[in-house]
């Protein structure tokens, strides 16, 4: 199909069909129309972390189990998805992996805050005091 636009009139028109682009007209028609098109449809997925770069997070285990509080700063954030195409619904993310100025690599539930460490390094000393008068006795 041929389309013309009539710049006067402003009707477009094809073969035996017009569509009146402007409310001043008055005029009926009968026919078809296709139009055709494509677009870029364009995917943006919003994920949250726990810990933003440049966070200052503890250790969880050496806090809980020899009650040392090593501090480390959060140097890029790595989230790994399960899904494998672009265009399937994403999922949750599963693993959240933080490198920290070391070069070591963390998972999410292996770090805490400093009110955390601080809870589970004093937990771990009251532990060890427990112990150590109970073997006194």
């Amino acid at each position: 199909m041929d389309f013309v636009y009539e710049a006067t009139g402003g009707i477009l028109v094809s073969n035996d069909s017009a569509i009146v682009s402007r409310n001043f007209y008055s005029h009926v028609t009968s026919g078809t129309i296709t139009i055709g098109g494509c677009a870029l449809i364009e995917r943006t997925e919003c994920l949250v972390y726990k810990y933003p770069i440049g966070a200052k997070v503890y250790v969880c285990d050496k806090a809980c189990n020899h009650g040392k509080i090593e501090a480390i700063c959060i140097k890029s954030v790595r989230i790994l998805s399960s899904h494998r195409s672009r265009w399937e619904y994403p999922s949750p993310p599963r693993n959240v992996l933080y490198t920290d100025t070391y070069n070591m690599i963390w998972e999410e539930d292996e770090l805490c805050t400093h009110a955390e460490a601080l809870d589970c390094a004093i937990a771990y000393w009251e532990r060890v005091q427990e112990e150590a008068a109970k073997l006194k006795c």
